[in-house]
């Protein structure tokens, strides 16, 4: 288990430190949120939440250039060179508790930058991806929400929750209700789903940001007609479109003649 340690540097990677199992719930009282979920206490976790890191990485849009937007991104060191990105940098068995404290973290760590960039500056945007999981538990959607309340209230709108994980047919009364928890804590609500999905009736009537996939997390193999595909049909219902994790430029320039919304990933190799 562990909580963000006091000497986090807001322009640097978070470093995080172990804190000893506590014998009683976590306090959740705003001032100190700890996040250390009695039900992840009570179980042998073979992963470390201490080796995740967070970063910001850039957003380009293609309707709102003047607007500076950027995606908050957990990512862990898998070797020389290699990173696993989002919720693959957490074991494939992970469960709900651990799920829900890097949601947790990645809150933090966006509302620590944000308040970098300057509290009220609705100019700077900040794509913050939250689980279904964690919002489908009552238990850790109210730690959460009570957590983005606490942290993000001076800087609702620079806040656009990304919901990750939302399963292809779920009802749209289901995703209805993610988006009514969360819109009270932010400017905007939108979603990263597989890049097969359908994106049809799910959405229906949600007033959904926007609707994307994310390559470096788990679509790693995505070929080009998938993505011009997942675009086609995103726009076909009425819906902007946002690609995460177009790190070439080739696939930068494709996402850009398609008018996806938003682009983001290390092209510096590139350009």
């Amino acid at each position: 288990m562990v909580t963000i340690s006091d000497d986090t540097p807001i322009g640097g990677p978070l470093r995080l430190r172990a804190r000893p199992a506590a014998g009683t719930p976590p306090s959740l009282e705003v001032g100190h949120i700890e996040r250390l979920l009695d039900e992840a206490a009570r179980h042998e976790v073979k992963f470390s939440l201490d080796d995740i890191r967070f970063a910001l990485s850039p957003m380009f849009s293609t309707e709102q250039l003047a607007i500076s937007s950027f995606f908050c991104r957990s990512f862990y060191p898998d070797g020389p060179g290699r990173f696993r990105h989002g919720y693959d940098a957490l074991p494939a068995d992970a469960d709900v508790p651990v799920i829900a404290e890097l949601d947790a973290l990645t809150a933090e760590y966006a509302a620590k930058k944000l308040t970098a960039m300057g509290a009220g500056r609705a100019q700077n945007l900040i794509y913050i991806p939250v689980h279904r999981l964690t919002l489908s538990s009552r238990k850790y959607r109210d730690i959460y929400l009570k957590i983005c309340q606490g942290l993000l209230h001076h800087h609702k709108d620079s806040v656009v929750f990304d919901i990750h994980g939302i399963e292809d047919g779920t009802p749209p009364n289901r995703t209805a209700e993610y988006l009514q928890w969360l819109r009270p804590h932010a400017k905007a609500v939108a979603a990263t789903v597989p890049i097969d999905f359908t994106t049809t009736a799910s959405f229906t009537g949600s007033a959904i940001q926007s609707i994307g996939v994310d390559l470096a997390a788990g679509e790693a193999d995505a070929i080009e007609p998938k993505i011009v595909r997942f675009i086609g049909r995103v726009k076909a219902t009425g819906n902007r479109c946002h690609i995460h994790g177009a790190n070439t430029k080739p696939l930068a320039d494709l996402c850009l003649r398609l008018a996806a919304d938003t682009i983001d990933g290390d092209q510096d190799a590139d350009t």
